[in-house]
């Protein structure tokens, strides 16, 4: 795993304790300092490794300071950061279970030098649940602008009013236009995002398309505007892989990026795979585009190997990582 890390002068003892043993592990750790215990103005440190975790150089984060607690503060006001403040073994899986911590604080002061390194590892390698928490997340992560929650003037009055408003149902023939305008977006806009090229599904003629909606499960996320996100669940055929699942195809509009469906369609489609008695779900994605790895690790998607060119495209090969998730 990526990790980036930094401390200011009170948590420097323990971050370079704590580097030595991650990296012993196997892990790729980049330090944001400081680089001694002379005394330093904490968000200094702290911001680079927040903002490396946002924009994806680095899987997760760790910040150490005396309590931890300013060194959260800092981490946190940077959008797409989930920074947990931990200072037990539960307070930590907690923060992976519930919170998809990305970002773990720690005041090194207050917690005994035996116990932090346990309470790194417990949030290093404890998963997401998904489920009610991803939807929680999600809405944690919403801009604060009004596209995805505000909360109204006065104690304690919480509104739902501007919550995305999504309608997630299975697409049947009578969509086949709205899908596969859709689709072919997806291709055009983001061609390194699928194994398909526009050209393979642009001449498809809409009665195909219909009977593909008809055989197999399609999710479709819908607003006032129309159709908004698409993903797809198709069981492998066989007698010796029918407990397994292929989920392919996630693409959104622009209008409902960083809004929550994306989460939907995957909640949908893991509903629906339980419900067809199917034991784990697979998927590939592009090793790079960690924000959909990430959204994936949220609903229990683990990353067992890594194909490197397996999509070739104008501008290059492109390595896809293959997805997992244990359903049973």
């Amino acid at each position: 795993m990526k990790l980036a890390i930094g401390a200011d002068h009170a948590g420097y003892d323990a971050k370079t304790r704590i580097i030595a043993e991650l990296v012993s592990r196997g892990h790729e750790v980049t330090d944001f300092g400081t680089d001694s215990t002379e005394p330093v103005d904490y968000p200094v440190v702290i911001r680079p490794v927040a903002l490396a975790v946002a924009g994806g150089a680095a899987d997760r984060g760790i910040v150490l300071g005396g309590s931890g607690n300013g060194e959260a503060m800092v981490a946190n006001r940077v959008p797409g950061v989930r920074c947990a403040l931990c200072w037990s073994l539960e307070s930590a899986r907690l923060a992976r279970r519930h919170n998809d911590a990305n970002v773990l604080a720690l005041g090194a002061r207050l917690i005994p030098e035996g116990e932090l390194m346990p309470i790194v590892l417990a949030w290093l390698t404890t998963p997401f649940d998904g489920g009610r928490h991803a939807r929680r997340v999600a809405l944690v992560d919403a801009p604060p602008d009004g596209s995805g929650y505000s909360i109204e003037q006065g104690p304690g009055q919480v509104s739902s009013d501007n919550v995305p408003s999504w309608t997630v149902r299975r697409l049947r023939a009578g969509d086949a236009a709205a899908f596969h305008a859709l689709r072919l977006e997806g291709f055009t806009r983001n061609p390194g995002e699928f194994r398909v090229a526009v050209e393979d599904e642009s001449g498809l003629e809409l009665d195909r398309v219909a009977a593909r909606l008809e055989s197999t499960y399609v999710a479709g996320g819908f607003d006032a505007e129309g159709l908004a996100g698409i993903a797809g669940l198709t069981r492998y055929d066989g007698a010796k892989l029918r407990h397994r699942a292929l989920l392919w195809g996630m693409y959104l509009h622009e209008r409902a990026r960083g809004r929550s469906l994306a989460d939907r369609l995957v909640e949908d489609l893991l509903a629906e795979a339980r419900r067809q008695g199917i034991e784990q779900v697979v998927l590939t994605v592009v090793a790079a585009n960690l924000r959909a790895r990430r959204l994936y690790e949220r609903w229990g998607f683990t990353v067992y190997g890594v194909e490197p060119g397996a999509v070739r495209t104008a501008g290059g090969d492109l390595d896809e990582a293959l997805m997992l998730c244990r359903l049973r």
